[in-house]
């Protein structure tokens, strides 16, 4: 049991070594818009990661392109929604062209997939970690209340 524990013990120091290096590459950040002391504001359009990331430019909206029986694409009307409800990773598709995941729950985004959104927060290791979000509706920009479990 000593022997397990040890061989634990050991394995884990290695693992958290090798995962700590601060000298690692960072990813490239969005263009920010404003700074302030909370993190920075990405502006862009909300997309459904999944369906973005195998079809960018078929999936950058709320309909998407998918391949349907024999092989044949399809139009699947209200797809960026319906895959944020299930929980599929909302992203940010920044006005530089990148996408980066939002640390948020997925599903209290589905009824604003596609809109253009103003967000606060850092970007670590490619994933956006929300501070606020608004969502343009027209002229006007309203915030969306995300709720978490901590």
């Amino acid at each position: 049991m000593k022997k397990i524990s040890l061989v634990i013990l050991i394995f884990s120091i290695v693992f958290i070594s090798l995962n700590c290096n601060p000298k690692k590459d960072k990813p490239a950040e969005t263009p920010k818009v404003k700074e302030n002391m909370q993190g920075n504001t990405y502006s862009g359009s909300l997309v459904d990661s999944k369906c973005f990331s195998m079809m960018p430019k078929m999936n950058a909206g709320n309909e998407h392109t998918v391949m349907g029986p024999k092989g044949k694409p399809m139009k699947v009307k209200a797809c960026a929604s319906a895959c944020a409800s299930m929980g599929i990773p909302v992203g940010l598709l920044a006005e530089n062209g990148e996408m980066y995941i939002l640390a948020l729950p997925a599903g209290q985004l589905s009824a604003q997939m596609a809109k253009k959104a103003r967000i606060n927060g850092m970007i670590k290791e490619g994933v956006l970690i929300v501070n606020t979000i608004e969502v343009q509706d027209g002229d006007k920009w309203n915030k969306i209340n995300i709720s978490y479990m901590m």
